[in-house]
């Protein structure tokens, strides 16, 4: 789940019963990320949530907006060009609701 904002993302995010822990940061270095993204780069904005397919049906029931996971890298660069994704809402990618602990 991405949205326009980090802020947006988390609110929407703790809607959901979502723990902060579970947020994927690129910038940040981590056990699965030994060095953080560069700043400014495309794969510095690519933070987001990972979402089950129940937590993804309750998402679209709050509002939020359904996109196909081809659309995730436009919406991205639009994003970092803009400051926004095109839309007032969280966006979802079917891809993020394959498999996982449900979350």
């Amino acid at each position: 789940m991405i949205a326009d904002t980090e802020d947006e993302l988390h609110a929407f995010a703790a809607r959901l019963g979502l723990q902060r822990s579970w947020f994927q940061d690129p910038r940040v270095r981590s056990h699965k990320r030994l060095s953080p993204a560069r700043p400014g780069s495309f794969a510095a904005e690519t933070w987001h949530y990972d979402i089950t397919r129940s937590k993804r049906d309750l998402a679209l029931q709050l509002g939020a907006a359904d996109v196909g996971w081809r659309d995730l890298p436009d919406l991205i660069k639009h994003r970092m060009a803009h400051g926004t994704c095109r839309s007032e809402q969280p966006r979802l990618s079917s891809t993020e609701t394959q498999g996982g602990n449900e979350r």
